[in-house]
This record gives C-alpha cells, sequence and structure tokens, in this order.
C-alpha cells in the first residue's frame, strides 16, 4: 500500500503527482546522477509497488513507469515477478544490482543508467532489454532468457573482475546488438538462438579468460558483424 511508504522522498512525491501523465518523469534536469541528491532520490521498494500496479489513485500509465535521472537506493528485486507495462529507468543510478531473475515483462529500458550488474537469467520479454550507453561494474547475466526483440548494449562499458562481462547462454532473441561497445570480460553466447544478426561493429572485447567469445552451438539466422571490432582473446564461434 501507498500508505507503507509514508512519508514520500520529494522525488517520490514528484514521481506520484505525475504517474497519469504516461511522460518521462524527468527528476533534476534528467541527467545521470553523480551523488544521491535528495530531489532524486527514490527506494527501490516503492518503484516495486508502482510497476506491480500500485493501488487505486496511485496506478502507472498504460505505458509503464518511465522514469530519468534518479538515484535508486536498495535493490530493485522482480524476481519472478510479472510486469505487463514497460519498465524504464533512463539515466538513473542503481546502488544495487537489479534483480529480475525468471520475471516476466514487456520491455527494459535502462539506457544511459550506472548500475553494478543486472541478475535477468530465465528472463521472458514481450519485447527487448536496452542498455545504451549504460555504464555497468558487474555481469550482465541473461542466460536462459527469452526476448520476443532485441538485447542492445550499443556504446555501453561493462567491466568485470574476472569470468563474462555478458552472460547469455542459451538465449532466445532476435537481435545481439553490441555496436561501439566496451567489454572487459568476455561473452557467453554457448547455445544461443538469434533469429537475425549478432552486430558487434566497432566493439572492443577484452577478456581475462582465453576467450573473449565463447559460442559453441550457436544458430544465427542473420550476419555475424564484427567490423572495426577488436577482441583481446579468442573468438569462438561454432554452429549447432
Amino acid at each position: 500500500r501507498l500508505a507503507d511508504f509514508q512519508p514520500l522522498l520529494p522525488a517520490e512525491e514528484e514521481v506520484v503527482a505525475r504517474l497519469l501523465s504516461g511522460n518521462y518523469d524527468r527528476l533534476g534536469d534528467g541527467s545521470r546522477p553523480t551523488a544521491p541528491d535528495p530531489s532524486r532520490v527514490v527506494r527501490a521498494a516503492f518503484l516495486r509497488f508502482l510497476m506491480l500496479g500500485g493501488e487505486p489513485g496511485c496506478r502507472p500509465h498504460e505505458k509503464g513507469i518511465r522514469i530519468t535521472g534518479a538515484w535508486i537506493v536498495d535493490t530493485l528485486d522482480l524476481e519472478a515477478c510479472h510486469v505487463f507495462r514497460d519498465i524504464g529507468l533512463i539515466d538513473c543510478h542503481f546502488e544495487a544490482t537489479p534483480i529480475l531473475r525468471a520475471a516476466i515483462i514487456n520491455r527494459l529500458f535502462l539506457d544511459g543508467s550506472s548500475l553494478p550488474g543486472l541478475e535477468a537469467e530465465r528472463l521472458e520479454a514481450r519485447g527487448g532489454v536496452y542498455l545504451r550507453g549504460a555504464q555497468v561494474t558487474g555481469e550482465i547475466n541473461v542466460s536462459q532468457s527469452h526476448l520476443g526483440g532485441n538485447l542492445e548494449c550499443d556504446g555501453a562499458t561493462i567491466r568485470v573482475a574476472s569470468g563474462h562481462a555478458i552472460d547469455a547462454n542459451a538465449i532466445e532473441l532476435r537481435n545481439l546488438l553490441l555496436r561501439g561497445a566496451t567489454l572487459r570480460g568476455g561473452l557467453a553466447i554457448s547455445g544461443a538462438r538469434i533469429s537475425a544478426d549478432l552486430d558487434a561493429a566497432g566493439a572492443r572485447i577484452d577478456s581475462a579468460d582465453s576467450l573473449a567469445i565463447d559460442g559453441t552451438e550457436v544458430e544465427i539466422g542473420g550476419s555475424v558483424v564484427l567490423r572495426k571490432a577488436a577482441a583481446a582473446g579468442e573468438v569462438r564461434l561454432v554452429a549447432s
């Protein structure tokens, strides 16, 4: 209930006041925050409440939750949840890794956001997952996920201390797009089913292990584009 979150934080009051507009709710100037400005701080549990439907008089627009420029505290935990509207958290800063493991969603937009990783194994999305221009300091795990659209990480920077920057093993999706991305850690796509293209034009993939791209038993229905890409490590793509 909304009463459980009273008193609302200033940014949360602004979000509630603008819920019905369907427009992006820009907190501050909408740019990605670099510090927890009180006018931008939003609790993850409050966002979860809204994403799961809210309550009468406090329900999200049919287009979904769309917020830019928030500083999100605590963990946004949507594990095994059904979210039938879009989730749009653009140019936000996440203090903790969002969890969408085994969730069923429409589309997920994290463009331009900074986050310490994404746990989204076995995610089912009607559309795509978007991290264009995101800054990520941990693994993006979308293994065994089913996307009706694309996984788009164009221009993103994803860094891990060891292991995979992106674990997309056994994923099913339309396009995997990494154009201009920087991955400090490998790309794992073994068992993936990509109905259209794998496009990593201009990407830089540096793996601390031996494999920059580890893809065995992969199905790619379209093209593999590695034009002007650079890989530190072996690129292994073996058809199923």
